[in-house]
């Protein structure tokens, strides 16, 4: 039998490449996927708490984590699972708008290609196709982050640019947080820095123009300082506590802590 053409997008999905990411949650959204159910003719172990006693499909506790396994073809679950349980046959994209909040989902887990999809990804790409531009940005951001070396600005660098920052932080009250600071790289004798990031952490933004006007006026603030010096990268969080960048940065301190 021929695997699904979600099996085989994600087989094969480039998680570097924006067209590929593109296409693999484009696909996702509009496939069918298959659901084991909470309630089975055995107790199932690892359950989590649940939000009601109505909610009918099956979650995983996993550490600190709770995710709802789903599959692309339903011999995955068996396999998965090492023995044969009731699922629920639904559009991918229904599935996510049933997850509870700070939830995840696994697709086709235990398998040798598995995609974990975070509550925040959960959560926007449960509002549809217009999500997808949103998501795959943080993925490309998150991948690129992953392989950095980046610490925070020392004492002195980039002085009259920390000033003007903080000032715009302190104009702005949806900022909770601003980190600032520099990815390098290394040869066999030097550190050499690179580039300036400058994250801001929002409470709350209505749309993706918000975000892109914030981010306009972080890069006008930052350029005017790099001229002949650092390449820039701005970042604009909404929703830091599930935004997958924010871990990153969160591993320092803040440069600037509303107050």
């Amino acid at each position: 039998m021929s695997e699904s053409r979600l099996t085989t997008s994600l087989n094969h999905i480039n998680s570097d490449d924006k067209n590929s990411l593109t296409e693999f949650y484009k696909l996702f959204l509009e496939s069918t996927v298959y659901v084991p159910e909470r309630y089975q003719s055995e107790k199932l172990s690892a359950q989590p708490k649940y939000p009601n006693d109505l909610f009918y499909l099956l979650g995983v506790q996993a550490s600190n984590d709770v995710f709802i396994p789903i599959f692309s073809e339903p011999s995955y679950i068996e396999e998965w699972c090492g023995q044969k349980l009731n699922y629920k046959t639904m559009k991918a994209l229904d599935l996510l708008k049933t997850v509870p909040p700070e939830w995840c989902v696994c697709l086709n887990a235990g398998s040798d290609v598995e995609k974990e999809f975070t509550a925040w990804e959960v959560s926007k790409l449960a509002q549809g196709p217009e999500s997808i531009t949103e998501v795959v940005e943080d993925q490309i951001n998150v991948n690129h982050m992953e392989n950095l070396h980046i610490r925070p600005l020392e004492e002195g660098e980039y002085s009259k640019l920390k000033s003007q920052l903080e000032s715009y932080c302190k104009a702005n009250d949806l900022i909770s947080e601003l980190y600032i600071m520099i990815e390098t790289k290394s040869d066999l004798e030097n550190t050499i820095p690179t580039t300036l990031l400058v994250a801001a952490f929002f409470d709350s933004l209505d749309n993706n123009d918000k975000q892109t006007a914030y981010q306009n006026e972080l890069d006008a603030i930052c350029k005017p300082h790099l001229i002949g010096d650092l390449n820039l990268r701005t970042f604009v969080i909404d929703d830091p506590e599930t935004n997958i960048t924010s871990r990153l940065f969160q591993q320092f301190s803040p440069f600037y802590t509303r107050s």
